[in-house]
């Protein structure tokens, strides 16, 4: 028997009814049910009383002395892990790992790189405060357990990104468009195995760095990401992603989109059949296909415009490619008021060494002169203005026809495609270049804005790669919650944050123990129904042990 309850609305009048059910199957099997008792107008108390009894009708002995005997704890926190948990299914991550216990830190990692990113050691506290162990089903762990993980997930981060992949992309029809870019992150430390010395795009003077590179799919997901030592160049990454797509991702119709430094002649020449790209080209080779005549100043507008020109490479082939041009009159603008901005600066700055050599006689003409170069080598003014020294006084010259040379394609760029027009109109050649900024915002959050990929706390090959793909898989996660959660005056460390406030309650009736899932809270409920997420009622775990074996040392 159990407690059937239905609410009805009739005439704008809300109806409850409470009865007393049985199951039971007829003589040909099928199932059968029957109203034993309406209990609708009982006292509610009596009601809950009847269904507590039938709920546990083979335990009636613990219901004897339900007010002395029923116990309230408050749990862990739960709200981030569960939420989480449910993200990871749908993206396809939590199959991606598979089962098992490495999978299963793996997916513990993940999670506290996006609600608390930070060491190996603060991703144990974290799961001490919240129930990521109890959850997931992990028996056991401390600080060891996860730099292990780091080398199982380095192994196996081929066959991970595979099955992500094919999650996403299983009914793809036509070409798989790429996009690839890499940045730097600099090292505290010297003793990681990929630290050196390169181009620092943290503007980090003195510090080694890492390079990474990342390969995301035509809405900017994640795909695949890989570690360099800190002085690869950028574009001797890239035949490294071609290989992948054509062979870990079995991609045979297949379009790279990068820019003018990843994409260069080279890395074109080395493209296979069935391959194309879409890359900027540099301001030189702007001007050098006007001086020969293949595009015109006057093709630069606002809407984009398309050249398609027939090149001979070294083979002595014909090649047709096509260019796509397009002036941004809002860069533009910007471009030429942040150059007069330093012209103004550099003037300033020469004034007041001028005032400083005339009030100081004694004051040494040299050392002034040197100062204001370095500042016209720093304001980038360099090309166009030179010192002139009369005296003991300083003086801008500025070349007018290299200033107007240099204000020639403000605001201007070149797009070079290999892509037929039937493949590709030229707006969308155009679209998909600019796609590159999902891959620049994606940098910006593993490296700033949320996960930080740094401060880099690992040292060996296997411990760094496993680092960074967790930060990877970590954005996968974040970049889901945002789409989620794009309405809600909130960010998603903010929703996170509210969500850690949700714990759950431990109930024990005589020899009876499960979890209870408190009604949230309104900010917490909104959260949860935009990732369209429904919480279970009741549930059980097992106490995790969980600890750290390096302890925080206090002061005395």
């Amino acid at each position: 028997m159990y407690v059937d309850e239905n609410e009805s609305e009739i005439k704008g009048k809300s109806y409850k009814r409470t009865l007393i059910r049985r199951s039971y199957r007829d003589e040909n099997g099928d199932v059968q049910k029957e109203t034993v008792l309406n209990i609708s107008n009982f006292p509610e108390r009596d009601k809950e009383a009847i269904k507590l009894a039938l709920k546990n009708k083979n335990n009636l002995v613990n219901l004897a002395n339900v007010r002395e005997d029923l116990e309230l704890e408050t749990g862990d926190t739960i709200g981030p892990v569960y939420l989480l948990n449910e993200i990871a299914k749908r993206t396809g991550l939590k199959k991606a790992l598979g089962r098992g216990r490495n999978a299963k830190v793996a997916l513990l990692q993940v999670m506290g790189a996006v609600i608390n990113p930070g060491s190996r050691l603060s991703t144990v506290r974290l799961a001490k405060r919240q129930s990521l162990c109890e959850y997931l089903g992990i028996k056991k762990l401390d600080e060891y357990d996860l730099y292990k993980n780091l080398s199982w997930l380095a192994k196996k981060q081929p066959r991970i990104e595979k099955r992500l992949f094919e999650a996403r992309h299983d009914d793809d029809n036509g070409k798989t468009l790429f996009l690839y870019d890499v940045t730097s992150s600099y090292l505290e430390g010297e003793q990681n195995y990929f630290a050196d010395y390169g181009y620092n795009r943290d503007k980090k003077r003195g510090k080694k760095q890492i390079v990474i590179g990342l390969l995301c799919d035509a809405e900017g997901a994640p795909a695949s990401i890989d570690v360099f030592p800190g002085n690869t160049k950028d574009n001797s990454t890239f035949g490294q992603q071609v290989e992948k797509v054509a062979r870990r991702f079995n991609c045979e119709n297949v379009a790279l989109v990068g820019d003018r430094g990843m994409i260069k002649s080279n890395e074109i020449d080395s493209l296979d059949e069935g391959m194309n790209y879409i890359t900027a080209i540099t301001k030189p080779q702007i001007k050098k296909l006007m001086k020969d005549e293949v595009i015109q100043l006057d093709l630069f507008e606002t809407n984009v415009c398309e050249v398609e020109y027939k090149e001979t490479d070294d083979d002595g082939n014909e090649i047709l490619n096509r260019y796509v041009l397009r002036k941004n009159p809002k860069r533009r603008r910007d471009i030429r008021e942040s150059r007069l901005e330093r012209m103004k600066a550099l003037r300033d700055f020469v004034q007041e060494k001028n005032k400083y050599l005339e009030e100081h006689s004694r004051a040494h003409l040299d050392v002034a002169v040197r100062d204001v170069r370095e500042k016209l080598k720093k304001l980038k003014l360099s090309s166009f203005i030179d010192i002139i020294v009369e005296g003991r006084k300083i003086q801008i010259d500025i070349d007018r026809e290299k200033y107007r040379d240099r204000r020639l394609l403000d605001g201007c760029y070149t797009l070079k495609t290999d892509m037929k027009k039937k493949q590709i109109s030229a707006e969308d050649v155009h679209a998909r270049y600019k796609d590159l900024i999902n891959v620049e915002r994606a940098f910006r959050t593993m490296k700033k804005v949320h996960l930080r990929v740094r401060p880099i706390y690992v040292c060996s090959r296997e411990h760094t790669i496993g680092k960074v793909f967790i930060t990877m898989l970590g954005y996968l996660l974040k970049r889901k919650l945002e789409k989620y959660w794009k309405g809600v005056d909130m960010t998603v460390q903010e929703g996170l944050a509210e969500l850690s406030s949700y714990t759950y309650d431990k109930v024990e009736l005589g020899n009876i123990m499960f979890c209870k899932l408190p009604k949230p809270r309104e900010d917490s409920r909104k959260l949860l129904r935009k990732a369209k997420v429904e919480l279970d009622g009741e549930f059980t775990m097992k106490k995790a042990d969980v600890d750290t074996k390096n302890k925080i040392k206090k002061e005395l």
